[in-house]
């Protein structure tokens, strides 16, 4: 079956992915290879039952990721992109997921047709939840880690802030012990700052964040999640989440009951609830203490 060729990437901007997909865990991926990816992720349709073939016109790509790709380039890329990988771990198992099953580009057509693998189905199928971020942020963002911090920092937007121990953050950056960036003053300087002011100039959301030490160590650091409010006022609808049944139980007593109202929606977790407002951000342990605290 031969599927539509994507000659227009401005109407599939919003990815979805599910949260364990955001840190890219596994393998090693330089930014056009998460340029190239994430291109791809966009063209899954959320109703999509199954994968298909996904094809984008190589024109369209380039122009968009503002890169020329020859032959011998795209031929590397392919090598690399079908060898990576996404892993996950829990208490009894590590599993390790190929993402593609086949990478095509059509010399004469000047087409790219992907294939993912039937394996990445519980990371980018029918999700719930699920982080959704922008393509044209990705795309805009220079290095590995501004793009990945920037899918990290998609996935928290809307409690509006985590906590994360800096050897688990640099875990989830791929960032190796011994390396360049291992020691905490170049990974500020190099990875915490450059994606800080990356993402402030260039994205739809930003973060500040705060440190924690034990000591003289820095152990923990905070974000703060933004909204870039240079962006127009409909792309910032993209971080409003579909409502569960908790959270249409909550919109219940949100709303009218607390100062404001919510302009990016509920974050519920199986201990925390998060509700950002325009008069600030509240968090709950659970629906019953934010019932109690309303009724006060």
């Amino acid at each position: 079956m031969d599927y539509e060729v994507v000659t227009d990437l401005n109407k599939s901007d919003i990815f979805n992915v599910a949260h364990k997909f955001t840190s890219l865990k596994g393998s090693e991926f330089n930014p056009l290879e998460i340029d190239f990816l994430f291109a791809f992720v966009t063209q899954i349709d959320e109703k999509d039952e199954a994968f298909k073939e996904y094809r984008i016109d190589k024109a369209t790509l380039e122009e968009k990721m503002n890169r020329r790709l020859e032959n011998k380039r795209i031929s590397t890329l392919f090598k690399s992109l079908i060898g990576k990988y996404i892993e996950a771990e829990d208490e009894k198992k590590i599993r390790t997921y190929s993402i593609f099953d086949t990478l095509v580009f059509d010399k004469e057509e000047k087409v790219y047709t992907v294939q993912f693998s039937s394996k990445m189905k519980p990371f980018l199928l029918k999700l719930k939840p699920y982080t959704k971020g922008y393509l044209s942020d990705i795309f805009k963002l220079e290095s590995t880690y501004s793009k990945k911090l920037y899918l990290l920092c998609a996935q928290w937007r809307a409690a509006g802030s985590f906590k994360i121990k800096v050897d688990k953050l640099m875990e989830e950056l791929g960032i190796k012990e011994g390396s360049t960036y291992s020691t905490y003053g170049e990974f500020k300087r190099k990875v915490l700052k450059t994606a800080e002011k990356n993402m402030l100039e260039k994205s739809s959301i930003y973060f500040e964040y705060k440190e924690k030490k034990i000591g003289a160590r820095v152990d923990e650091i905070t974000f703060i999640i933004k909204t870039n409010r240079t962006r127009k006022e409909e792309e910032l609808k993209l971080f409003e989440l579909e409502l569960s049944d908790t959270q249409k139980e909550l919109n219940k007593y949100v709303g009218s009951k607390i100062e404001g109202h919510i302009i990016q929606g509920f974050r519920a977790t199986n201990t925390d609830i998060f509700v950002e407002t325009d008069a600030g951000d509240y968090r709950f342990l659970n629906l019953e203490t934010l019932k109690k605290q309303i009724q006060k």
